[in-house]
């Protein structure tokens, strides 16, 4: 509806970053930007530890 989208007008666009997985360092897109101290994995590896 026309309220949902007002409020999405008024949102930050998502922006993707290019970063290495740091498990086994595969390039991937992620919305974590490289200067945040937050663990990224890629598909393969978070799958790997979460299964």
């Amino acid at each position: 509806d026309q309220r949902h989208l007002d409020r999405m007008s008024l949102r930050n666009p998502r922006h993707l970053y290019t970063r290495n997985c740091d498990k086994c360092g595969k390039e991937i897109q992620t919305t974590y930007a490289p200067e945040r101290p937050e663990i990224v994995y890629c598909e393969e590896c978070y799958n790997k530890e979460v299964y």
